[in-house]
């Protein structure tokens, strides 16, 4: 197998603790480390895939303007779980808040400077082809500009659908949203091919960007997870309904949702309880559910590598996505990272979202998934409940021969991550489109 030389453009490097970085470490985990090397805005300072690179202070000059100007007020606070993908119209947004939004948009549309100095630096690495999540306009510009003067094919990797939503509120008088249309045209100019999430994506984004699409998404090792012993609740403990993942984009208003039903149950049941798992930043958050409803409990933070214990453990799991529209918009073709996760835990999953979004789809092509609606309608929710506490699922502990064969074909790691190689490799024989 030949691996190509890959120059990776990205916000934080592969490998880092967020779900793009836990992604891209999955897909890259036995790329050699000399055959990679990664520009990225910030350290994650800790282990990171090949060699990093720091982008200078220069390359976005608008962005040290910008924090000049409206000083204080680009401080950290609280956050609404949204990202400029998501459509805040008819929000009571406060003004400091507002301050940062407007600021954050201004430094990603803001021009940018390649200066000669990186240039070269990375020309010294000789890499073949781009590969970068992109996101924004200043990274498709970074990662525009790079492959022009390096003169080397660019792969855009889509996680989310962000093309069309991006900046759609008219931010900056719909200066922003068209600075977006322009980059996502001088990428596609310069990209052979495109990669995708999954195969909703694939098929749609072939049709619209007009490049050939495939579909390398989030993986499992199923074999770690058979390896783990399970710790079953007992007979005298409520039923365990883990969550493990963020609360941002609508999903803590779900999980209220199916507590409110939960808490709802009569007695002649036993009881269930919602138990969080999320990220240090979600912890308030998840803090207020648990003191909202006493079927909700607070886990707290769990590493990367306590994932799999920590779902082999669960009676059943749940998978949310909102239903909300200018939030589906925004991922109903994205498959999350817990999609193969969950499957590989061999337990029950409660699925609450709307069935058209990719991951509530591709829970529901396993087999192993309850759908209990878009989370509205409490009585579904009930009587889904009601059909899973009568499975045998809720006693097995080990996956049949033909799921974990499924899995494997699908979301097997080393499959996930031959079709990178692969694709990158195409796109370096391609060359610039």
């Amino acid at each position: 197998m030949t691996h190509p030389r890959v120059l990776h453009v990205g916000f934080l490097p592969i490998g880092s603790s967020n779900n793009s970085g836990l992604t891209l470490g999955s897909m890259f985990g036995d790329w050699p480390s000399d055959r990679l090397l990664q520009l990225c805005v910030r350290g994650s300072g800790g282990d990171a895939a090949g060699s990093v690179i720091l982008t200078p202070g220069m390359v976005a000059p608008v962005d040290g303007i910008a924090r000049a100007v409206l000083g204080r007020s680009l401080r950290a606070g609280p956050t609404d779980g949204l990202n400029h993908a998501v459509s805040r119209q008819g929000r009571n947004i406060p003004w400091r808040f507002r301050a940062r939004l407007t600021a954050s948009v201004i430094n990603d549309i803001g021009p940018i400077w390649i200066p000669d100095s990186l240039v070269r630096e990375l020309a010294a690495f000789k890499p073949d082809v781009i590969h970068s999540l992109l996101g924004g306009v200043r990274p498709m510009r970074l990662a525009y500009g790079l492959s022009k003067r390096l003169d080397i094919p660019l792969v855009p990797h889509f996680m989310d659908d962000w093309i069309d939503n991006l900046f759609a509120d008219g931010q900056l008088f719909g200066l922003a949203h068209s600075a977006v249309d322009r980059s996502l045209s001088n990428v596609l100019s310069r990209a052979p091919l495109c990669l995708t999430i999954g195969d909703d994506m694939r098929s749609e984004y072939a049709e619209r960007l007009r490049r050939p699409c495939v579909a390398v998404g989030n993986s499992v090792d199923v074999a770690e997870y058979q390896a783990l012993g399970r710790r079953p609740s007992a007979q005298s403990e409520p039923r365990r309904l883990r969550y493990v993942g963020g609360l941002h984009l609508g999903r803590a208003d779900v999980i209220r949702s199916v507590a409110r039903v939960l808490a709802r149950r009569d007695s002649q049941h036993r009881p269930w309880q919602v138990e969080l798992c999320v990220p240090e930043p979600d912890i308030p958050l998840a803090r207020a559910l648990a003191g909202e409803n006493s079927s909700v409990h607070l886990l707290g933070s769990v590493m990367p590598s306590d994932v799999p214990q920590t779902l082999v453990d669960a009676d059943a799991v749940l998978f949310i996505e909102s239903a909300a529209p200018s939030i589906n918009r925004f991922t109903r073709l994205s498959v999350s990272t817990k999609v193969p996760q969950y499957l590989a835990s061999g337990r029950p999953v409660l699925v609450v979202g709307p069935e058209d979004q990719s991951s509530v789809r591709a829970l529901r092509d396993s087999g192993a998934c309850y759908f209990a609606g878009d989370g509205l309608d409490g009585d579904m929710v009930h009587a889904v409940m009601q059909k899973l506490e009568e499975s045998d699922l809720l006693d097995q502990s080990l996956l049949p021969a033909d799921t974990v064969q499924w899995i494997g074909e699908r979301y097997g790691v080393q499959g996930t991550r031959e079709k990178l190689r692969s694709s990158l490799e195409l796109a370096v024989a391609l060359g610039p489109a």
